[in-house]
């Protein structure tokens, strides 16, 4: 269903679907994958907050080596500089 969202270019009904997916899927995969993308759209639509907790929701899962390393350079560039806690992004990175 996210896909053909993406593919008519209606982002917020994609999310959504990804959303969802994320939520009833059983595969920890799956599920992985579906909150990489997601944190892609939402980093895409300039709500780097969201990409970010996105992204540490793919951590969580453990994926493997590519998405994890991804999911830390998305991370890092959804970084707020207001936070004030740029010592978690930077350990997060030395991990890689």
């Amino acid at each position: 269903m996210a896909q053909y969202h993406l593919i008519r270019n209606d982002i917020p009904r994609a999310m959504d679907a990804l959303q969802m997916a994320a939520s009833t899927s059983k595969k920890k995969d799956d599920r992985s994958r579906y909150y990489f993308i997601l944190g892609q759209l939402y980093q895409r639509s300039d709500s780097l907050n969201k990409a970010f907790a996105s992204y540490e929701k793919v951590l969580k899962l453990n994926p493997p080596y590519e998405m994890a390393f991804n999911a830390r350079i998305n991370r890092a560039r959804c970084y707020d500089t207001g936070s004030g806690n740029a010592s978690i992004v930077k350990r997060e990175l030395q991990k890689c």
